[in-house]
């Protein structure tokens, strides 16, 4: 009674469920990952990157379990730790990425395209800022261009029309904001 240690090994069935639901979590990961990138959100992003940290985490149960049939405790603890560190290597990126969306962060190589398409228009003879941020899906942007001091308030306005139609319709920004300023004398 005292002092007796008796083990037994797991059923290998469970081995096999762990390594099924590793592969249904795997699909289920790509699966979510191909339709973040399709409808531009980072939330399902991140639940794709969760997903995949569940498969890992049900093939290191595939592994303990098998370890264990073999009475190999320390690859059980070997698998632990090393599921440990894959999930605490994908919660920071998970956090990173949020960290930099939520505080309106916009890559700045990500506004070169947004510049190059402000810039070709006739009428606009500076752009002074230029600055973009992620709202669920959508992108919104806010733009200061200068124009020439003689023009009306309504050519003006369709200036900054045809820059919120032309990043709607280029780049699929949904909302711009367009200030308009005069042209400075040099």
């Amino acid at each position: 009674m005292f002092g007796e240690t008796r083990t037994e090994s797991p059923n290998l069935i469970a081995a096999w469920v762990a390594i099924g639901a590793a592969t249904i979590m795997f699909a289920v990961s790509w699966y979510n990952k191909r339709l973040a990138k399709k409808i531009n959100s980072q939330g399902l992003l991140a639940v794709s990157k969760d997903n995949r940290v569940d498969a890992f985490v049900s093939v290191g149960a595939f592994i303990g379990i098998i370890a264990a049939y073999f009475h190999l405790g320390w690859v059980d603890s070997l698998a632990a730790l090393i599921i440990g560190l894959v999930i605490c290597y994908t919660a920071w990126h998970i956090f990173r990425d949020a960290a930099h969306s939520l505080s309106d962060g916009f890559h700045e190589e990500d506004l070169t395209p947004y510049r190059a398409t402000i810039e070709e228009l006739e009428h606009v003879h500076g752009l002074k800022m230029i600055r973009a941020r992620k709202q669920g899906s959508s992108i919104h942007a806010d733009v200061v261009i200068e124009v020439e001091p003689h023009l009306s308030v309504e050519d003006s306005h369709e200036i900054a029309t045809q820059i919120e139609n032309n990043l709607k319709n280029e780049h699929e920004i949904d909302h711009t904001n367009v200030h308009v300023e005069p042209k400075r004398k040099k």
